[in-house]
């Protein structure tokens, strides 16, 4: 399994679709594995990270629609994201999440 890239990610991100707030250039990447989400997010005012270098960062169960974000990062998480995210801290996420063999 390859590392997940800042390049993958911005060229596979749409724009942010919140209608509630004004997020400007946000930009947004989702991406299933197994029974989880992972949602990647930022570029605009109001989002943890500038979507070129960080990013906001959440693991949600897609069963239980329970944010898991915590359990698979060993960073310090305040709340249901990881905020500024490096690449690094978005691979030992994307590693860590379990999948069926």
């Amino acid at each position: 399994m390859k590392p997940l890239t800042i390049e993958y990610i911005r060229e596979n991100s749409k724009p942010h679709p919140s209608k509630s707030f004004d997020f400007g250039e946000a930009r947004v990447f989702h991406m299933y594995i197994g029974e989880y989400l992972l949602s990647i997010v930022g570029g605009g005012q109001g989002l943890y990270g500038d979507f070129i270098t960080s990013f906001e960062v959440a693991l949600i169960d897609t069963a239980t629609k329970d944010f898991v974000t915590s359990k698979y990062t060993s960073s310090s998480i305040s709340g249901d994201v990881l905020m500024f995210a490096s690449i690094d801290d978005i691979n030992e996420i994307y590693y860590n999440i379990p999948r069926k063999k």
